[in-house]
């Protein structure tokens, strides 16, 4: 091989491991325009929390947006199950848009499968609240509020009982 062959082989190696490298470090999906990368959902902790793998990485989801009731409280498991529901229905696949990370460094994203936004599933059901604390990390925030107004004026889940008490009130009380 000439010298000019393989600078030529060289540089198509080196492109191809940077196109490579920033493929597996791009935290963010696309939304729903573009090539959003499929992460294989491993277990669903609750209503709120997964992990996933795509290839060798395996990371801890916290949903953006919202907060659902915790494991020991009323509704806890339904909202749990349902969640694990939505995500065997799509063959344990999802997508995420990641916007940081919480205090016990799981990732925080919106979570996607096929086309539809997780978090406003679960929070139409009324099996998790909008979590007004961290909104601004949430960039579509005005789509899971609207679903919450559809849940309370329904009063479906969490909404049927008035006096229930909020995750993030339970988990400081304990």
């Amino acid at each position: 091989m000439k010298l000019g062959q393989w600078l030529g082989l060289a540089t198509v190696v080196i492109l191809g491991a940077i196109a490579w490298l920033h493929w597996q470090n791009t935290p963010l999906s696309s939304g729903f325009g573009g090539v959003q990368p499929q992460w294989t959902v491993l277990s669903i902790h609750d209503g709120d929390t997964i992990r996933v793998r795509r290839g060798n990485q395996v990371e801890r989801i916290r949903f953006a947006c919202i907060d659902a009731p915790e494991l020991s409280q009323p509704l806890g498991p339904a909202s749990r199950d349902h969640l694990r529901q939505m995500i065997a229905a799509t063959d344990n696949r999802v997508s995420l848009k990641i916007s940081g990370r919480d205090r016990y460094d799981r990732k925080v994203a919106e979570v996607f499968a096929k086309g539809k936004l997780l978090q406003t599933e679960q929070v139409r059901t009324g099996l998790a609240y909008v979590y007004r604390r961290y909104l601004r990390d949430c960039p579509d925030a005005p789509k899971v509020e609207k679903a919450e107004a559809i849940a309370k004026r329904r009063r479906l889940g969490v909404w049927q009982n008035p006096r229930a008490v909020k995750p993030w009130d339970y988990r400081r009380a304990r």
